[in-house]
């Protein structure tokens, strides 16, 4: 925890003077300070071949904006992320918030930029026809999951069902269904409701003809935090501290590169800000609500 707390500390006060443009008033930054190559990867981006399509012209214009080259790093899941960052095989991930706190608890990473999503919240959804009108409905239900852990559509569902008087372990039954198959088993009745965020939510139903029409919002929640981009806690703090400046001034380019992939359309509205662990303690205290505060220690 020491070591965490010099880290960050390290990095939001270290001197700037410590760094040398590799670029002029490009915003380089010094290789001296940092690695040669910048790692890159995607927490919830399976494979190298997606990896490359959806973020390709978002890291090749990163590693113009700091005169590095950037090397993409394809992940199995995102449970990968973290031993892939403690074994320094990856400098940079973009991770969701719930994920940032695996990320910091079990490899120490370092929230370096902030990528924000308006209207990113929990959005619980269930048929039309189901007779559930509210989120205590769900007693006796079955819940189903993308994946353990995910922001919105489970920490943030989850934390929705404890406010309305459910007890999640004795009330309702959790099942991991996977993404591609949550709007089938919706269909079929596997599953009660799901959760997502607002436009993964229209995402998914779209891709399943005829599914928008036989569902219904059941809840929206409140706004989440910011989707970030973590580094290797063994990169330099001066490093670290000149990579969230470069990015966050030069993110017009940066965020016009995201978007050349219609799957990156949920950052249509994004900024690119400086953050610090504390934006994340929301995502903390609905881990401790929920009983699930081991997984992020």
């Amino acid at each position: 925890m020491k070591r965490r707390r010099f880290i960050k500390n390290a990095l939001w006060f270290a001197a700037g003077s410590t760094l040398v443009s590799a670029c002029g008033d490009r915003g380089g930054l010094s290789a001296s300070n940092g690695p040669e190559i910048l790692r890159f990867s995607v927490t919830d981006v399976d494979g190298m071949e997606p990896l490359k399509e959806n973020f390709g012209a978002f890291y090749n214009a990163l590693g113009e904006a700091i005169a590095l080259p950037v090397e993409p790093v394809p992940l199995d899941s995102f449970v990968a992320a973290a031993p892939a960052l403690l074994n320094q095989q990856i400098d940079l991930v973009l991770a969701g918030p719930s994920e940032y706190l695996l990320l910091n608890a079990r490899a120490q990473g370092v929230p370096v930029v902030a990528i924000t999503r308006p209207n990113y919240r929990s959005r619980i959804t269930v048929l039309a026809d189901s007779g559930i009108e509210t989120v205590a409905d769900l007693k006796g239900k079955v819940f189903g999951i993308f994946s353990e852990g995910a922001t919105a559509g489970h920490i943030g569902a989850g934390q929705l069902m404890v406010d309305a008087g459910l007890t999640l372990a004795q009330d309702v039954t959790i099942r991991t269904v996977g993404k591609k198959a949550t709007v089938q088993a919706l269909l079929s009745g596997e599953i009660d409701a799901f959760a997502a965020s607002p436009i993964s939510t229209e995402k998914i139903l779209g891709k399943v003809e005829g599914a928008a029409e036989k569902v219904k919002v059941l809840i929206d929640g409140p706004p989440l935090p910011s989707d970030v981009f973590v580094a290797n806690s063994a990169l330099e703090p001066a490093f670290l501290e000149r990579l969230t400046e470069t990015m966050v001034s030069q993110q017009d380019t940066l965020l016009a590169a995201l978007l050349q992939s219609p799957e990156n359309t949920k950052y249509s509205e994004s900024q690119l800000l400086p953050t610090q662990d504390s934006d994340y303690d929301q995502i903390r205290t609905m881990y401790r609500t929920l009983g699930l505060e081991k997984m992020i220690k």
